[in-house]
């Protein structure tokens, strides 16, 4: 495309990485998750999800994040639902999340807002 920036590119990834690890989350398979990450990420949703911690760290802590996820529900999704910041090395995200109690069965439908920031091509 005419007049295309390296940057414009850079940032179009960013938020293509992030599209590839919820796809890859929602289908229970954190290989394309803790490809995008570094040793030391840090992530979590702070009051958002009864039973789970606060904060999980590190690639490993994806393993007992997911455990924890799928343990309490049958399913649960994660969708990119609108992107509202896209700089270099941030990207504000609205995220659709998805799910069927395990217990209840009960259907869930939330969004919420998340940034990921990126150093050297990989989330932090």
């Amino acid at each position: 495309m005419k007049g295309r920036t390296p940057w414009l590119d850079a940032l179009k990834k960013n938020v293509e990485k992030i599209r590839r690890g919820q796809e890859g989350f929602s289908r229970g398979d954190l290989g394309p998750v803790k490809s995008l990450v570094s040793d030391d990420v840090e992530w979590g949703a702070v009051g958002a999800f009864p039973g789970l911690e606060d904060v999980y760290r590190g690639p490993s802590g994806m393993d007992d994040w997911m455990e924890s996820v799928r343990s309490s529900w049958e399913r649960f999704d994660v969708s990119l639902d609108g992107v509202v910041r896209d700089l270099d090395d941030v990207v504000v995200v609205i995220e659709r999340l998805t799910g069927r109690g395990r217990a209840s069965s009960a259907e869930v439908e939330m969004r919420i807002f998340s940034v990921y920031w990126f150093e050297q091509s990989k989330i932090v």
